[in-house]
């Protein structure tokens, strides 16, 4: 009879120890989705503060035809990414099978071990997927390059910003509700984007009605382009979907060296600014050099960096809050311009700044990944 109660007792501890194993197991994913989280932010706002300096490697670039500058960073781009993720992609199926070859694989750990191997081969083999998402960044890279090149920088900086709305309509599609905080903090960093862009399209009146319009065009395309990438691969990662971050990148680069290569043949468009400041002043060798440093500063600070970046980031941040992190690229662009290119500032540019900064973290004090 005393055997009972005492079984009862040690099922109650065993039961009861399972329990606060399982809620501490909770408790460490939950900080760790917090460290991801905000890992996830720091990489959206890296992607977008480098994406900044575009313009000024592109204005100090602007002696090269735009079709040859769009082209050769997609060239130098792969050149660097494609070889890299081949080689690391190796090592780390050789790194699986050395550490499985030592043990005896029979049934379901033969089938773990050619599972493993295949995560591991990055790159290889491509996905439908991938490529897909891989051929978005690529049209994204060129229409938005063609709309800063092209037309009125304000413009183009103005309509791209508005990404934001294009994931907000999704979400309140797919989900009848969109949260609070989001649309507060989009609505603040329109009003700061506006505030920082609006004094800059006095200059509009030096462009022709063509390129305005071509420029207006491209940067509506680059806008739905991006905000449908950043909501298929939160969709593919959502759905438990394995999307291989490395296979993207490269699809994105290579693709790149083909659609711009029509664009450097048959174009011979150079930048329409006016008042650029080329950089160096420099002749000769020095300048040839110098050309070559701010085009190597152009591929890996704002195009290979930035890509491998917000990948990263669309996989662990919700695409609203990703977009809305992104808005911060115009206002860091003008204070780039402003430190290296000698373009002034008004008050009110540097108001709508730190509206812009305003909204951002009103809109991620909350957001998560899902």
């Amino acid at each position: 009879m005393s055997s009972m109660p005492r079984n009862s007792r040690n099922r109650i501890s065993v039961m009861a120890s399972m329990r606060q194993r399982k809620e501490r197991m909770m408790a460490n994913d939950n900080k760790a989705g917090m460290l991801i989280g905000r890992a996830a932010m720091a990489a959206a706002f890296g992607a977008a503060a480098l994406w900044a300096t575009t313009g000024i490697f592109v204005r100090w670039l602007d002696a090269v035809p735009l079709g040859t500058l769009i082209w050769l960073r997609f060239v130098l781009s792969s050149a660097v990414v494609v070889p890299v993720t081949l080689i690391m992609g190796r090592k780390s199926v050789r790194s699986a099978h050395a550490r499985l070859n030592g043990t005896m694989m029979e049934g379901s750990d033969a089938e773990s071990h050619d599972a493993f191997a295949g995560r591991n081969f990055r790159g290889m083999p491509l996905k439908p997927v991938e490529m897909g998402l891989g051929c978005l960044m690529t049209v994204y890279y060129i229409l938005a390059t063609a709309g800063f090149a092209l037309g009125p920088v304000a413009l183009t900086s103005l309509i791209v910003a508005m990404s934001p709305a294009v994931t907000i309509i999704w979400k309140l599609i797919e989900r009848g509700h969109v949260p609070r905080r989001e649309l507060i903090g989009f609505a603040v960093s329109v009003v700061g984007v506006m505030g920082y862009c609006v004094p800059l399209l006095k200059g509009v009146g030096r462009f022709g009605r063509t390129a305005i319009v071509i420029a207006v065009v491209a940067a509506i395309g680059a806008t739905l382009v991006r905000a449908l990438y950043s909501i298929a691969l939160w969709r593919q990662v959502g759905g438990g979907h394995d999307v291989n971050e490395a296979s993207v990148n490269c699809v994105t680069f290579l693709d790149g060296v083909i659609l711009a290569l029509p664009l450097m043949l048959f174009t011979h468009v150079h930048l329409a600014v006016s008042g650029t400041q080329r950089f160096p002043v420099l002749s000769g060798f020095a300048s040839i050099w110098a050309m070559t440093g701010v085009m190597v500063l152009l591929v890996f600070a704002a195009t290979i960096l930035p890509n491998l970046l917000n990948t990263w980031a669309s996989t662990h941040l919700e695409p609203t809050a990703n977009m809305i992190i992104g808005m911060v690229t115009p206002p860091l662009s003008g204070i780039l311009g402003w430190l290296l290119l000698d373009e002034t500032l008004t008050i009110m540019q540097i108001i709508g700044m730190i509206i812009t900064l305003l909204g951002v973290v009103v809109c991620n004090t909350t957001s998560h990944p899902e």
